[in-house]
């Protein structure tokens, strides 16, 4: 799959870290949306059919990551769009996200290692599972 396939809509309060990450991805060819929480997030992926992929930072305002996977689950349409979790705290990933189809990813991020996860969800099937655990 040709990145300029791909829809990824990155999601983060932290305008200076969406900023990069989307110039990061545009220059690789990827078609990027932009939102600083969860409810943004919703509301334009509702209003416009959709993305391919979601990067999605867990601490935010109005509706943080959490809210938001729990709010997508809930909604058959947005239910099998990936996400790729995006947070600094340390969590105990695979037990937190081993119901979802998710993969994480630990800030400060490695971007070798977000465009490989990048390319490589974006490219499995939907049948597959997309988890995986860096720290």
């Amino acid at each position: 799959m040709d990145a300029s396939d791909v829809r990824v809509m990155i999601v983060e309060d932290d305008e200076l870290e969406r900023e990069a990450l989307a110039a990061l991805l545009a220059g690789r060819g990827y078609r990027i949306s932009q939102t600083s929480n969860g409810l943004e997030a919703l509301m334009q992926l509702r209003a416009s059919g959709g993305t391919d992929l979601i990067v999605l930072d867990m601490a935010m305002p109005v509706m943080d990551g959490w809210r938001f996977l729990a709010e997508k689950m809930r909604d058959p349409v947005l239910m099998p769009i990936k996400v790729i979790v995006l947070s600094a705290y340390e969590f105990p990933a695979p037990q937190l996200f081993s119901s979802l189809d998710e993969a994480f990813l630990r800030k400060p991020l490695e971007l070798d290692a977000l465009l490989g996860t990048i390319q490589r969800v974006a490219t499995e099937g939907a049948a597959a599972s997309t988890k995986t655990w860096l720290s």
